[in-house]
């Protein structure tokens, strides 16, 4: 209700806050009767371009790193 804008992932939302989610930092808890409006894109949180940067061993490691988070 300010006029700020916060992206992030929704990690989660219940009648009282909404809490954003991004990477390398903590949680951030919104009020929920604070926010006047919301919106969601399909846009990744990774940065443009990031994926062009790996190697072939590093996507191996990343899969299998992902695949022990089950």
């Amino acid at each position: 209700t300010d006029g700020s804008i916060k992206e992030g992932f929704l990690a989660r939302q219940d009648a009282d806050a909404l809490i954003l989610r991004l990477p390398g930092v903590e949680d951030e808890r919104l009020a929920a009767d604070r926010v006047r409006r919301g919106t969601f894109t399909r846009r990744s949180l990774m940065p443009e371009g990031l994926e062009a940067t790996f190697s072939p061993e590093q996507w191996t490691d990343l899969f299998a790193y992902l695949k022990t988070l089950r």
